[in-house]
């Protein structure tokens, strides 16, 4: 839904018009990173051994495939940032059982892909499982503060 709701603001904030399919917003990526590790679950559940294996490859083939068609975060032609969440997605889902391996991993990725790494993976390493604010409306907050700080950079552009 937050996809949905931030795509206009992030059109006006990147290209200057309302709408345009040049790119797509990169929570676009979190939706289709939680909707390739809902689909591994479902196969997890009915398959196992080679079939297993090979749905799961087929599944991250298909979850890039609609990052790179869908042209997810893509509007500075760096880099797909569709695909880089996808990426960390994967890394921090296979390799949750070995902390310092994910650790590492995922820093070294985010090096590989011009991003800050050891920033994130602290926040990771440290989590607690605990959510960080008391309040609900607390959550709210944060999901309207990324299409607000998106139209606010429209206007100053």
């Amino acid at each position: 839904m937050l996809a949905l709701i931030a795509e206009v603001p992030y059109d006006l904030a990147t290209s200057g018009k309302p709408f345009d399919f040049g790119s797509q917003n990169p929570v676009f990526g979190l939706f289709i990173a939680f909707a390739m590790l809902a689909a591994m679950k479902w196969v997890a559940q009915r398959y196992q051994g080679a079939m297993l294996v090979i749905s799961d490859i087929v599944l991250v083939v298909v979850a890039v495939l609609w990052d790179l068609l869908l042209r997810v975060g893509l509007r500075q032609h760096l880099m797909s940032l569709g695909a880089v969440t996808l990426g960390f997605v994967l890394i921090f889902w296979l390799m949750r059982s070995r902390e310092n391996t994910m650790m590492f991993t995922a820093g070294l990725f985010g090096a590989v892909m011009m991003i800050a790494p050891g920033v994130g993976v602290a926040f990771v390493h440290y989590y607690n499982g605990k959510l960080g604010y008391k309040h609900s409306w607390t959550k709210w907050m944060f999901y309207a503060f990324y299409p607000v700080i998106l139209l606010i950079c429209a206007a100053v552009a």
